[in-house]
């Protein structure tokens, strides 16, 4: 199967990091798996992790209402950019505004709420030694001496992280149900769910900005273990925002390959 995904790749001018798990068999697949890449969007679905294990803790209420302030609002992805400051909705609505639509003024609003260095001793809990929130959303650049990226991550750990979610390792039923729903949800399906076949459930978050793309996620095949799967890519020739970007195009293709391997 690495052969076939680097076979998938071989047109894309760029480096890619895939990571892959087959719960029905335990079979993995790697490849510069535990390589550092910026994460862009995909840092959303650690933060959203975060926040619910907060509210498990009783530190944090689904129901609690929280004001959008000015400096929460941001441009690029989202809604929020078009509401006035003040406005305060659930912590709940915000989670999943910033997966569903990957709204970033809703993650910076979380990103406040939560503390990023509390985001990143939670995530060092799990054992993951890279993944990390770096600063908040920027658009249309970041201020002169941040991080260039929002967020850093291999592919190994976000399947990682992906596997404790799958495998109930984290949060209650309750929390973990409401955090794969969310997911499912995601409106964005250029990469992961682009070539699999009808039906077929994609749990995931993706990101692209500049040289970035990037998409995790949990794939449902019918009546089998899913499969979770790790794709990301830095050092993109063709930065286009479109559809049909050839990471976009390779990152489908890779899931393609995965779940033909393991379930087709």
């Amino acid at each position: 199967m690495l052969n076939a995904i680097m076979d998938a790749l071989a047109d894309v001018e760029a480096t890619f990091g895939v990571a892959a798990h087959n719960w029905a068999t335990g079979e993995t697949v790697m490849l510069n798996a535990d390589r550092t890449f910026i994460t862009a969007s995909v840092i959303k679905f650690p933060i959203l992790l975060a926040a619910l294990d907060r509210v498990q803790r009783g530190e944090l209420k689904l129901t609690d209402r929280v004001e959008l302030l000015s400096d929460d609002v941001v441009g690029g992805s989202g809604l929020l950019k078009e509401f006035d400051p003040g406005v305060q909705l659930t912590v709940k609505d915000y989670l999943t505004a910033m997966i569903v639509i990957s709204d970033n003024s809703a993650t910076n609003l979380m990103l406040r709420r939560l503390g990023i260095p509390e985001i990143n001793t939670y995530l060092a809990g799990l054992g993951l030694t890279v993944t990390r929130s770096l600063r908040p959303i920027r658009f249309p650049a970041p201020r002169p001496g941040e991080p260039r990226g929002i967020g850093e991550t291999t592919s190994g750990e976000m399947v990682r992280l992906l596997d404790m979610l799958v495998g109930g390792t984290i949060l209650t039923p309750p929390l973990r149900e409401l955090a794969l729903n969310i997911l499912r949800r995601q409106q964005y399906a250029e990469g992961i769910p682009r070539y699999l076949p009808e039906g077929v459930v994609v749990a995931h978050k993706d990101g692209f900005v500049n040289d970035v793309r990037a998409d995790v996620g949990i794939i449902y095949p019918p009546d089998r273990p899913p499969i979770t799967v790790a794709v990301l890519c830095d050092s993109l020739t063709d930065r286009r925002y479109s559809v049909d970007n050839p990471a976009w195009l390779g990152i489908g293709r890779v899931a393609k390959v995965i779940y033909d391997g393991w379930v087709a």
